[in-house]
């Protein structure tokens, strides 16, 4: 976090910036590799789901408490956001039973969980009865994070477990509902939600540095627990040898840091080398004669030809930028 912040920038910028070194770190997890390169075995993504399950169920508790409070009301929209329903069904989804609360695993996490769980869910508490403004910073984190790079993982996971991508079982956890409409929802929409809750989060805090001044320090706090709970999934799953992630392929499941560029590993360097080429051949083709008779025709006809082979490497490429931008 930089030394000197200026708390008259909007929150959600300050939190952005302020908070990339920890989120870069989490990156750097061997647990967060694992869940990335889709190698976490099922049970440990059941047990991964069920530790974010006790997070979000006592977060959105205080955020339901405190509907009302001035800098939670702006971005109140459970319909919207509340990941602990989806949590459920994928939790009993994956584990073939709507009774996993009383599985062995789940007893075990309940009765002796890691400390950093412990923690967590002790400090989420403790801001339900004291400092409520301060969950804004806990929901910023999940929220937007699961909003970015949760798309990425969707996929991931889908092919890694089999799971039917399409109807969603298993993965509804990264799946949001349209801001008008029950439908899901796509880039574009997750865009506009991400931007609506920015500009919540903003306008709740916006002549209060008090606030601002708590809530990033409690999102640095927030990113440093969730980079905990991957080293604890690392002890579960073992390290993964060559696995190297950053934050411009995956802005993860928290928020932070403004990724330069996106790359998926669905589009190979092989696919944009073959359309700088062809780009190259175009501008060529051009600049050496112009569109008038007969070698026009062909030329037109060539550029033609150059744009149909190209258009679907680069919607592919475009849709998988988006699919991770904050």
């Amino acid at each position: 976090m930089p030394s000197i912040v200026d708390y008259s920038l909007p929150i959600s910028d300050i939190v952005r910036d302020s908070t990339k070194d920890v989120h870069d770190a989490l990156i750097e997890k061997e647990g967060t590799k694992a869940l990335l390169s889709g190698t976490l075995s099922k049970e440990d993504y059941i047990l991964f789901l069920m530790i974010l399950y006790q997070i979000y169920d006592n977060l959105e508790r205080g955020l339901e408490r405190h509907a009302t409070h001035p800098a939670l009301e702006p971005t109140y929209n459970p319909t919207l956001l509340y990941r602990t329903p989806a949590l459920d069904k994928d939790i009993a989804h994956l584990s073939q039973t709507t009774a996993w609360k009383e599985s062995d695993l789940y007893k075990e996490l309940s009765t002796s969980p890691p400390e950093v769980l412990k923690v967590y869910v002790n400090r989420l508490q403790q801001l339900t009865e004291t400092s409520p403004e301060r969950l804004l910073a806990h929901a910023y984190v999940r929220y937007m994070g699961d909003m970015s790079g949760g798309q990425n993982i969707r996929r991931i996971l889908a092919k890694s477990y089999e799971l039917d991508e399409q109807e969603g079982s298993g993965v509804q956890f990264y799946d949001f509902k349209e801001l008008k409409d029950s439908k899901r929802a796509g880039l574009g929409e997750l865009r506009r939600i991400k931007d609506w809750y920015r500009r919540g989060m903003n306008s709740a805090t916006e002549n209060n540095a008090e606030w601002k001044a708590a809530i990033l320090e409690e999102a640095t706090q927030a990113f440093i627990w969730h980079a905990d709970i991957f080293e604890f999934l690392a002890t579960e799953t073992g390290p993964e040898d060559d696995l190297t992630f950053d934050d411009e392929q995956f802005p993860l499941v928290v928020e932070g840091g403004r990724p330069k560029s996106t790359w998926s590993s669905g589009f190979a360097m092989t696919s944009f080398a073959a359309v700088l080429l062809a780009f190259c051949l175009g501008h060529f083709t051009l600049v050496v004669g112009g569109f008038t008779g007969t070698k026009g025709k062909e030329k037109w006809a060539l550029l033609d030809a150059w744009f149909k082979s190209i258009v679907p490497q680069v919607g592919a490429w475009l849709e998988s930028s988006s699919s991770s931008s904050i």
